[in-house]
């Protein structure tokens, strides 16, 4: 069975992000820097001159767990298992993670113009030690997005040394896209992706 990752709390620290994970036998630091080359990297994409690329992982852990439960924000669980058989967008962020803040602009436009795709769906999961920061970041921003609280931690799929972490999953379980750290997916290449995933 693939376990259950619970997360402590997190901080926000100069510089970079901080995340603190816990597991069985040990405590881990994680952080994220931000890199010159990925820097370059995301110009490029941004003004047309590089394409984006769908990041396979390894065709041992390519298949995406369903297992975990998160609470949306009427307090409601929301399963992982209920997506089965969709197209999933999932993002992993923080309200303190820089990173994160810079992408999601992308992320809302994307689900304000594939909303009314019935088997394409947006799932951002928070992993702020308090939901109701989350809740009044999202109102702030005005953004319309999805979003669920990881009370429970992550999964094996979703667990990640890095944030943000984003992921497209086919409909038959399979992840068909995989980054670690901030990307731009406000481009076109982005969108045919996500349509090919879901069509």
């Amino acid at each position: 069975m693939p376990k259950i990752i619970p997360h402590a709390p997190l901080e926000k620290t100069t510089g970079f992000c901080n995340r603190i994970a816990h597991t069985d036998s040990a405590h881990f630091y994680y952080g994220i820097k931000k890199p010159i080359k990925k820097s370059i990297n995301t110009v490029l994409v941004t003004i047309g001159l590089k394409k984006p690329k769908a990041i396979l992982i390894s065709s041992a852990t390519e298949q995406f767990s369903y297992e975990g439960n998160f609470v949306n924000e009427d307090g409601e669980i929301v399963a992982l298992a209920d997506f089965k058989g969709k197209t999933l967008f999932v993002n992993v962020w923080a309200t303190w993670c820089p990173y994160c803040g810079e992408e999601l602009p992308d992320i809302n436009m994307l689900h304000e113009k594939f909303r009314d795709k019935d088997e394409l769906v947006f799932l951002t999961i928070s992993v702020d030690k308090k939901f109701e920061k989350t809740l009044q970041y999202m109102q702030d921003k005005s953004y319309s997005f999805p979003v669920v609280h990881a009370v429970d931690g992550l999964n094996v799929s979703l667990g990640s040394s890095t944030l943000p972490i984003t992921l497209i999953i086919s409909p038959s379980g399979q992840i068909v896209f995989f980054q670690k750290g901030k990307y731009y997916f406000g481009t076109e290449g982005f969108e045919n992706l996500l349509l090919r995933a879901s069509n």
